[in-house]
């Protein structure tokens, strides 16, 4: 089974829209071109500076093991390759709300941990 879940690159469209209200934490909204997906994302610049009209990929992965072997819930200094090779940053987040759509058809989420 593959880790990932999901990855597109997205375009940052704006930053901080609505003001500015934390110093070292930036609300972007971005655009994806594969699956035409709109993000709204909060991020700790200070740790991982974000500029408006680049690209990045995002990616959303269930475990780093790249056979998908779930993660213990323990670290694990591992000493081969993990999906975390493979890209500049990562960490683990939670998911406060995701809203997707297919044509018509609506799926919200309301917590995805």
């Amino acid at each position: 089974m593959a880790p990932l879940l999901f990855e597109d690159i997205f375009n940052i469209t704006r930053i901080d829209p609505d003001s500015k209200k934390f110093d070292k934490v930036s609300h972007i909204e971005a655009h994806s071109d594969k699956f035409d997906a709109y993000m709204l994302l909060d991020v700790n610049i200070d740790v991982y500076p974000i500029n408006q009209d680049k690209r990045y990929t995002i990616a959303l992965a269930s475990t780093l093991d790249l056979d998908g072997t779930p993660d213990s819930g323990c670290y694990n200094p591992m000493t081969q390759e993990t999906l975390a090779d493979r890209y500049e940053f990562f960490c683990f987040s939670l998911f406060f709300w995701i809203q997707m759509s297919h044509k018509d058809q609506y799926s919200r989420i309301g917590s995805l941990y």
